[in-house]
């Protein structure tokens, strides 16, 4: 089943904090009609525990044959990998040590065990993320006050079918979302920019390798300070770009999941699920709790 458009983007969260696979598709491999509750983001959200699920289901809900989303991939030769540190969004925290440090153990496994060469970049248009999310919102208007006050109390108490991450979102349309149409056209323009520059860089056989939080999981009641944090989650829902989370093990510090984000071209899904494939032999993959990856 599939959840609503705010918690797609939180459930990238909570599969890193589950140290579970999500593989995130566009519409036209996932019909829209096929979903429950009806969604009308570009992306849909599908949680899995090991990768080997990852081309079956997909096949499933696309009305696909499994070898679809099987590919046999000489990475040493036909596989171009690029990585992303932080991204930097005002009032967003920065990327942690140990965050830091599972891409970049990554990027060190795919350089030694391929021989690859892999190329860090930046996107000065991530720094206006947050203009760019709010051109395609997922809730209609701008909250008033009162309602924001309505909601803030309703979700202290329990009661509201909402969450304080919604809700820090919603506030911040107020500021962040296009007022005219003029406004509306040139953040358009930068979004598709950034979607042009994104698809050139990865081609056929790119991956983007990302954070996916820049924290180590939060604890309970971190909430309403946190929602910033989804700016690595934001950016895939902004390029609309096939993504797929990954677990590379656990925190040194907290015993708690680490994972990755890998986002590829559109319709290279079959990419994505052989490289999260090759970091489920490399890194252990998902491990019962309480117990340590194999390796």
């Amino acid at each position: 089943m599939f959840d609503n458009a705010e918690q797609m983007r939180a459930t990238r969260g909570r599969v890193y904090m589950n140290k579970e696979y999500a593989n995130y598709s566009m519409p036209e491999q996932i019909p829209f009609e096929m979903l429950t509750p009806a969604v009308e983001k570009k992306q849909q959200r599908k949680n899995y525990r090991y990768a080997s699920d990852l081309p079956i289901a997909l096949s499933i809900l696309a009305g696909k044959n499994a070898n679809s989303y099987a590919l046999n991939v000489d990475f040493s030769k036909d596989f171009k990998l690029f990585y992303l540190e932080d991204i930097n969004i005002l009032h967003a925290q920065s990327l942690q040590p140990e965050q830091r440090n599972a891409v970049r153990q990554v990027k060190a496994y795919f350089e030694q065990t391929y021989k690859l060469t892999v190329q860090k970049v930046g996107f000065p248009l991530l720094s206006r993320m947050l203009e760019l999310f709010y051109l395609d919102t997922w809730s209609p208007g701008i909250p008033t006050f009162d309602e924001l006050k309505t909601d803030f109390n309703q979700i202290r108490a329990g009661v509201a079918n909402s969450t304080f991450l919604r809700l820090g979102l919603e506030a911040l349309k107020t500021f962040l979302a296009p007022k005219d149409d003029i406004e509306r056209e040139f953040v358009a323009a930068k979004k598709a920019k950034l979607r042009t520059q994104m698809a050139n860089l990865l081609g056929k056989n790119g991956v983007l390798l990302t954070p996916l939080w820049p924290t180590n999981v939060p604890f309970h009641h971190m909430e309403p300070f946190t929602f910033l944090n989804l700016k690595f989650t934001l950016m895939v829902n902004v390029l609309a770009f096939p993504a797929l989370s990954a677990p590379t093990g656990k925190s040194a510090s907290t015993n708690m999941p680490l994972g990755v984000q890998l986002i590829a071209s559109p319709y290279n899904e079959a990419l994505l699920i052989a490289a999260a494939q090759e970091l489920e032999r490399a890194f252990g993959g998902w491990v019962k709790p309480g117990q340590k990856p194999p390796h």
